[in-house]
Formats: C-alpha cells, sequence, structure tokens
C-alpha cells in the first residue's frame, strides 16, 4: 500500500534504500547514528533510504565491514 512507502523511486535504488534502513532500524541506530559511522551526512542518507540519491561505489563495502553483513 502506497502510504507505508513515502519514498519511490527507481526499483533497485529503492529497494535498496529500503534495506539499508531496515538495518539501521534493526541495529537501533537512528539516520544520525548510521550517517556519522557511514562518513555521510543524515540528510544524504535519508536521501538514498528513499532512494533519491544514487548508491555511492563504497557504501555496500562499508556496510559489510560496519555491520557484518555477509555479500
Amino acid at each position: 500500500d502506497w502510504s507505508s512507502d513515502v519514498c519511490s523511486s527507481d526499483l533497485m535504488v529503492n529497494e535498496f534504500g529500503k534495506l539499508l534502513r531496515k538495518i539501521r532500524i534493526d541495529n537501533g541506530e537512528i539516520l544520525k547514528d548510521m550517517a556519522d559511522k557511514l562518513q555521510m551526512t543524515s540528510s544524504y542518507l535519508s536521501a538514498i533510504e528513499c532512494g533519491k540519491r544514487n548508491i555511492p561505489n563504497n557504501l555496500i563495502s562499508k556496510l559489510q565491514v560496519l555491520y557484518g553483513l555477509d555479500e
């Protein structure tokens, strides 16, 4: 249902944004916490979560290291 997702964009970017938000919430972090760890602003991280910004090249590897994720 459209009301559960206020963000919309390209499918891949949008799906990545949902996954990113899930990782953040599952770790009990607010945007600023995760953004600080990833060395970006919370507004930029929010834009990635909403699919309004492209996924930076190094973001996936940073997430793997910081959150112990597999490929």
